[in-house]
């Protein structure tokens, strides 16, 4: 596999702190399926990992990131794994070629898994739960939201966005943040940051607290929210007046 060129500076958070050990006295069924929720299988052929060291054959894939984990350590943070030959290769970190180029492992190696992975410069970092994760960076000031696009756009990013409750979720909780969803163009329309996608009426009783969105004075067309909090708490507030704090978001590398 060849090495092709970093995209961005990759920080890289490999969840799976297991020892061969617990890989051993662990119910097989159960390690499986914490593996496979946790680890992606990389499909695009642009992304690769250079091999830390020779190939080895090991019993399964779990074992296999347990088995990379101890001879590695923390420079184990891919895996290449063929499960018909029982082929596993350690791999570093994460890596995509600009010119796509293809960095996949062979045939012979298998598929490629790693964690969720970003680009963790400028103090992002990668937030994740068993069922979401997002790159992101947590603002130390308070600004509106025209200033907080603006400032999220200088980094590469956009205002966080979150189309799931299990992803809002990841932002700290107990604190009033600006996200990425705006009415500005059509009022009642409610339109995510990053692409523009319409809001979907089905999350209006999950994110916003009763008799929100209001549009009090005709003039509030965007959206703060409290992550975790009891009950909804989204609230429609004037874009170019309030300031609060926001998150940032980049997109995962996989």
């Amino acid at each position: 596999m060849g090495q092709g060129s970093i995209h961005g500076p990759v920080g890289f958070v490999f969840f799976l702190l297991l020892s061969s050990s617990v890989c051993q006295s662990a119910d097989h069924s159960q390690t499986g399926s914490i593996i496979h929720r946790l680890l992606t299988k990389v499909s695009d052929r642009t992304f690769g990992s250079q091999r830390l060291g020779p190939a080895w054959t090991d019993t399964s894939l779990a074992h296999c990131v347990a088995s990379c984990f101890s001879r590695y350590a923390s420079k184990c943070q891919t895996v290449m794994f063929n499960p018909r030959a029982n082929l596993c290769t350690p791999g570093s970190f994460i890596r995509k070629s600009q010119s796509g180029s293809t960095l996949a492992p062979t045939r012979t190696e298998g598929f490629l898994y790693a964690a969720r992975a970003c680009d963790t410069s400028d103090e992002f970092e990668v937030l994740s739960s068993a069922q979401a994760s997002a790159c992101v960076r947590m603002s130390n000031v308070s600004l509106n939201h025209q200033q907080a696009k603006e400032f999220c756009t200088g980094l590469g990013a956009h205002l966080f966005v979150a189309r799931s409750m299990e992803k809002l979720n990841l932002l700290p909780h107990g604190v009033r943040i600006l996200i990425g969803l705006t009415d500005t163009e059509t009022e009642g329309v409610f339109v995510w940051d990053d692409n523009g996608d319409v809001f979907d009426p089905a999350l209006n009783d999950l994110i916003f607290r009763a008799g929100e969105p209001s549009n009090y004075n005709d003039s509030e067309d965007c959206v703060t929210v409290i992550p975790n909090s009891l009950t909804p708490s989204g609230n429609d507030i004037a874009c170019s007046i309030e300031k609060f704090t926001f998150a940032c978001e980049r997109p995962m590398l996989v």
